[in-house]
């Protein structure tokens, strides 16, 4: 059986993988997900994951010809959730590296 799952779906799997304290394959069991790999593809495809065959700060390439206006807002805003998604992944990996290693790397706003 070929499982699909929806793109918020994965999204939310892959936020509750980097949040930490809980593995890969446990999150495999707790939804069902099948393929040893497929959460790391999610990651790597979704922009949490740097990865040499994607490029997700690549500039959207819209000819007027090939969509309407609507259709380029729409990609527009994909890229900005993503984008956003991106954000949070990367403000909680720097939140979870300073409790760990207790050290500071990203400066505080009330810092000199």
């Amino acid at each position: 059986m070929n499982n699909r799952y929806e793109t918020s779906f994965k999204h939310k799997v892959c936020r509750e993988y980097l949040k930490g304290g809980v593995s890969k394959v446990e999150l495999q069991y707790r939804y069902g997900i099948g393929g040893k790999s497929a959460i790391v593809n999610w990651l790597r495809d979704l922009g949490y994951l740097a990865d040499d065959r994607i490029k997700p700060n690549s500039p959207i390439k819209l000819s007027a010809n090939e969509k309407s206006d609507s259709a380029q807002l729409k990609a527009i805003k994909k890229e900005l959730e993503d984008a956003q998604l991106k954000l949070e992944a990367y403000q909680r990996m720097i939140a979870i590296a300073e409790k760990k290693f207790k050290i500071e790397i990203e400066k505080k706003s009330d810092s000199k």
